[in-house]
């Protein structure tokens, strides 16, 4: 048992109380959900569906034909990727529960049976702290600076972390704070091109793709006149390095709709850097 005290700062309460609720009355269901994460959180792969007797097999055999549909609830409750297996609903974005650290997302499922943050993840008080000072000069490239020179156990730096929580935090950042955020990002960049923090395995994502991820993210809220003017004003700030990887990946025929739209205003910001 986890008391609510150990994990109020990094948890969702009601999923916190469902939890406690499945663990007192359906005790197999509990014990099943700690050992099987990799069949609940986030989506389910790319172009598959869940097999439902596999689930059922697993959740459900072992219960008492009573308590069946009451865990299939429950799990389908906490754990939206199961409405694709037990019915035709499916997700295809995570950031909401990233956000709000709910137990569906992967990379705060195992808060919820330990006391606390595992291992040397982002606590919600230093996420917190990114959205508040987005807007404050120089504050967010600190911060990562800091994130980047605080070594993981495994592999890589916080930093890493940190632009992931920076992305899944956007709809938190005050309109008026994107322009400063902008500035502090490119002129971050080259500091944050840490080998380490590349993903392992066949993934190429690196801290460079994670920065072009929050521009695109960041950006999609204003028209093309807006975008390019907070990109030249961010330029001032940018190595020409870093300046011109960006433009390249908006100017990319394989972007995204976001970054094609504001490829034009990321150009014009090189050319003023270049010259």
């Amino acid at each position: 048992m986890v008391v609510w005290s150990a994990v109020s700062d990094e948890a969702d309460r009601a999923d916190y109380l469902a939890l406690e609720a499945i663990r007192i009355f359906l005790s197999k269901t509990y014990a099943k959900i700690r050992s099987f994460p990799d069949l609940l959180t986030d989506l389910q792969p790319s172009g598959q569906k869940g097999d439902a007797a596999t689930y059922d097999r697993i959740f459900l055999d072992d219960l008492e034909r009573s308590e069946r549909e009451i865990a299939k609830r429950a799990l389908r409750r906490l754990f939206p990727r199961l409405l694709g297996v037990w019915g035709n609903a499916f997700y295809n974005d995570t950031r909401d529960w990233q956000r709000d650290r709910l137990v569906c997302s992967s990379q705060h499922f195992k808060t919820y049976f330990n006391f606390g943050i595992v291992g040397d993840g982002i606590t919600r008080t230093e996420s917190d702290a990114l959205v508040a000072s987005a807007g404050i000069p120089g504050k967010t490239a600190n911060a990562l600076r800091i994130f980047a020179a605080a070594p993981r156990r495994r592999r890589g730096t916080k930093a890493a972390l940190a632009l992931d929580e920076l992305n899944v935090r956007i709809g938190d950042i005050a309109e008026s704070d994107v322009g400063q955020l902008i500035k502090d990002l490119f002129s971050v960049a080259d500091d944050l091109n840490i080998e380490a923090d590349k993903r392992g395995g066949f993934s190429l994502v690196n801290n460079e793709h994670r920065i072009h991820w929050i521009m695109n993210n960041l950006l999609e809220r204003f028209d093309i006149g807006q975008r390019t003017k907070l990109v030249e004003d961010a330029a001032l700030t940018s190595s020409t390095l870093w300046l011109t990887s960006y433009a390249d990946r908006c100017a990319s025929k394989n972007d995204d709709a976001v970054a094609g739209k504001i490829s034009e205003g990321s150009s014009k910001a090189q050319r003023a850097i270049v010259s």
